[in-house]
């Protein structure tokens, strides 16, 4: 008797604590009609097998990674205004043109046959996506590497009703220029103009998802089933293409339904059918509360200013007004150099890297490809570091520890460099390439923004930048750059 009072209390609990938030919500499978993708006027050098190619990865995008959608290919032939205005009209009179596409389990998207029952039935809760390339232009940089201007937009609709919800842009300048940049780095195709082509509009296409992934009509919506100190459980999975390491809030609900304070945020580690483990990184959540998914591109952006050690060695023989000939045969003349005095010790060092989560990819949590560059001020010259390497990170609630490997170059480009032409200019600049490495520890301060402190260390060996005869005694001299030794930083990392 006293277990089954006890069970009534509880549930009344229950009850009544979630009528004081209001209506809580769970995603339900959407269905999304996919209007073939559009060109402009101004969209030139698309070829016929670059729009083969990115409808194909339309679909590989917003069809094999986003299955919380169920999908209906709508035919070239659809006049789309008839479409949005009635839906379920056109459907009468097309419904034998239409095909549903689901995920299957395998990862294939498979065919299903509806009636057109079904396909009314589809309207209550689905939606239209209209991609149009407005811009696209092959241009080429100084270095003579392809890259494209692009200006895509997507209208969003809401089937039932013929709304409108939004109008998405990306192009020159957004995220996913930078996504699709890193993209062709990585991969080494700034060479390859298909290539190129093809990473600037995943770039895009990704930005586009992601973008839609914010919007509350398709983000996703759980409950917490279970909860400790340090994670919460929600009831999506697999099923609805939750992620590794995907972010996800849980809110307080007023009585309305409105969200009005963020109880926790979090990240998924472990993902099941139907379920799924988020470590908790703020905050705490309980049974019943709302969890809704944060959606990133996963791309952060990482100011950095610290310390690096320098060494500048032989400079003070080349006085200014000193005159001497290069060892290369050329006849520059006399050479008369702007330079730095000799130093040993450290130098500010200021930059900027990029680090993208590779867990979808790699299946590995918290790995991250990273991309930094920086300037070391020196006078006189023009001193530049970039690295590519790969971070791993962990994480105790707000705090995290992590590690990187890195290699780079060390680069120095003289800024005043007075011979007869220009021809040695480009090759008095210098460059060594060099190993490093970090330990961190990170601060979360909110859901995107966090403090992070670094010590490492750089091994740049010693690299003539100058080797000259002197007009004095005719000995070959030179100076030298290097650096070696801890390093020490601080940044602030901001999540796009």
């Amino acid at each position: 008797m006293k277990r089954l009072l006890s069970g009534a209390i509880l549930v009344l609990l229950a009850v009544s604590f979630v009528q004081a938030q209001g209506d809580l919500e769970r995603s339900d499978k959407m269905t999304l009609f996919v209007y073939p993708v559009q060109y402009g006027k101004h969209a030139q050098n698309v070829t016929h097998n670059r729009k083969e190619w990115t409808q194909k990865e339309f679909y590989e995008i917003f069809v094999l990674t986003f299955q919380r959608f169920d999908f209906i290919t709508l035919p070239e032939s659809t006049n789309l205004s008839e479409f949005v205005t009635d839906a379920s009209g056109y459907m009468d009179s097309h419904a034998k043109e239409m095909v549903q596409k689901r995920n299957e389990e395998d990862g294939r998207i498979g065919e299903t046959l509806v009636t057109l029952d079904d396909l009314k039935n589809t309207i209550q809760n689905s939606y239209l996506f209209v991609p149009k390339f407005n811009r696209v232009k092959q241009e080429k940089d100084d270095d003579g590497n392809t890259y494209f201007e692009m200006e895509i937009e997507m209208e969003v609709y809401r089937v039932i009703d013929g709304e409108k919800l939004t109008t998405l842009h990306v192009g020159a300048g957004s995220v996913g220029t930078l996504f699709g940049t890193i993209m062709n780095i990585t991969a080494n195709a700034v060479s390859d103009v298909e290539s190129v082509y093809q990473n600037t509009v995943s770039g895009y296409f990704e930005e586009l998802k992601t973008s839609i992934r914010k919007m509350d009509e398709f983000s996703l919506k759980a409950l917490v089933t279970m909860s400790n100190y340090n994670s919460f459980h929600f009831d999506l999975g697999k099923d609805f293409g939750v992620r590794l390491d995907g972010r996800y809030k849980v809110w307080r609900l007023n009585a309305e339904g409105e969200r009005v304070r963020m109880l926790a945020f979090g990240k998924v580690r472990d993902i099941e059918e139907n379920s799924s483990r988020a470590q908790i990184l703020i905050g705490g959540a309980t049974w019943g509360d709302q969890v809704v998914e944060a959606a990133a591109i996963g791309l952060n952006i990482v100011p950095i200013v610290g310390a690096i050690p320098m060494e500048l060695k032989g400079f003070d023989q080349f006085a200014d007004g000193a005159h001497y000939r290069l060892p290369d045969g050329n006849d520059y003349g006399a050479v008369v150099w702007a330079l730095p005095e000799d130093s040993k010790g450290y130098r500010a060092s200021i930059g900027i890297s990029l680090e993208y989560n590779t867990a979808w990819i790699t299946g590995i949590s918290e790995l991250y490809l990273m991309a930094e560059g920086s300037w070391v001020p020196v006078s006189n010259m023009f001193v530049y570091n970039g690295n590519i390497g790969l971070e791993k990170k962990y994480y105790f609630r707000r705090f995290g520890l992590f590690g990187i490997v890195k290699l780079g170059v060390l680069g120095i480009d003289f800024m005043e460099t007075e011979i007869k032409g220009d021809d040695y200019v480009d090759a008095s600049d210098a460059s060594v390439i060099g190993i490093g490495g970090d330990l961190g520890a990170e601060v979360i301060l909110t859901p995107n923004v966090s403090l992070q402190g670094r010590l490492g260390w750089y091994g740049f060996p010693e690299q003539h930048v100058i080797s000259a005869i002197s007009f004095n005694d005719g000995e070959l001299h030179h100076a030298s750059v290097r650096s070696v030794g801890l390093t020490y930083k601080v940044a602030v990392l901001i999540t796009l």
